[in-house]
């Protein structure tokens, strides 16, 4: 038997439109987003279809959108294909949509939570404070001397994840 695997994506996967074409496809697709709505007390799908790039950026409405709009791609593969994957993995906020799609939290609850994940993690810095980039074949020592080197008493620069 052949094993499928689907991966699910994190925040910055985001963009005006995302979901639109679906949802004219697929009936579940929009089920989907009215669902999110009646959780979240607000049109995600006016957001994610018409809204400006500015809003959908904001961390706490990115994390529903694309958790919401992962979730309706999921529910329709489920209609079309049929074939549960055998293993789904997430990428950050993926996490999230994967434990949703597989049946170990509920869809509701996972919206909420993606609301208040993105909320909180956006409480936590302003927007546009701080960056963050990926360094690929680099000697880790070397990394975090330029991370020791770049930081001051008002600015601190730092590794915040290993491979």
């Amino acid at each position: 038997m052949q094993k499928s695997v689907i991966l699910f994506p994190g925040q910055s996967a985001q963009y005006v439109g995302m979901g639109k074409k679906l949802c004219e496809r697929y009936d579940i697709a929009n089920e989907t987003f009215k669902e999110a709505n009646e959780v979240l007390g607000f049109d995600l799908q006016e957001l994610c279809f018409k809204g400006s790039m500015e809003d959908l950026t904001k961390t706490e409405n990115t994390q529903p959108a694309v958790l919401v709009t992962s979730v309706a791609a999921f529910r329709a593969y489920m209609m079309e294909i049929g074939v549960k994957p055998s293993i789904m993995v997430g990428h950050s906020l993926g996490e999230i949509t994967a434990l949703t799609c597989s049946g170990a939290i509920s869809y509701k609850d996972a919206v909420k939570l993606s609301k208040l994940r993105g909320k909180y993690m956006q409480e936590a810095v302003e927007i546009g404070v701080g960056s963050m980039a990926a360094i690929v074949g680099m000697d880790k020592y070397l990394i975090e001397e330029f991370c020791n080197n770049m930081s001051n008493d008002e600015q601190i620069v730092y590794v915040a994840n290993y491979k």
